[in-house]
């Protein structure tokens, strides 16, 4: 019993983690963005949401990026338009 709900929810997860990388690949593909670009933007507006902006520091953690490359993606993301 407790195999087969194991084998269940391991399977739920799996087909969510591809469902939400073509989500993430369609979403930044309509933006014209490249996929990190658009996860970035994903998590920067969440917390917006929530009230708890992020920091450039902490959006690095976030999407697992270095502190340079978090910064060229923030200055791509700005000039686009789509933060400030």
């Amino acid at each position: 019993e407790l195999e087969r709900h194991l084998d269940r929810v391991l399977t739920g997860l799996r087909s969510f983690g591809a469902d939400y990388a073509e989500f993430t690949r369609r979403f930044a593909a309509s933006l014209g963005l490249h996929t990190t670009d658009a996860v970035a933007l994903v998590e920067i507006l969440y917390a917006e949401d929530r009230g708890t902006p992020l920091s450039p520091a902490r959006l690095a953690e976030r999407i697992v990026l270095s502190s340079g490359a978090t910064t060229a993606l923030l200055n791509r993301l700005e000039k686009a338009g789509y933060v400030t």
